[in-house]
């Protein structure tokens, strides 16, 4: 559920990247690809035990899927509200 609402997120963001200019732009565009493949670690994560996958263990998933969240979606998402002037990101 977390992954399919954080997918919604991700198109909403890259929706909104093709809405506005400039630094805005590739901050929601960088952040929303970014968000989509975290959260498909986070799925890979979750099918582990019917799909064994030895690469998916705990640090690998917070060194990559935690980078992804914080560095990936977070700051550059928030970077771009702040470049548009506030909570204008995906309104």
């Amino acid at each position: 559920i977390v992954a399919c609402s954080a997918f919604g997120v991700s198109h909403g963001y890259l929706a909104r990247s093709g809405q506005v200019k400039g630094g805005p732009r590739i901050c929601f565009l960088l952040g929303g690809l970014a968000l989509a493949l975290g959260m498909v670690l986070a799925l890979l994560y979750g099918w582990r035990y019917r799909f064994p996958m030895e690469w998916v263990t705990i640090p690998a998933m917070y060194t990559l899927h935690g980078t992804l969240n914080s560095w990936g979606f977070c700051l550059p998402c928030i970077l771009g509200n702040k470049l548009l002037g506030g909570g204008k990101g995906l309104g």
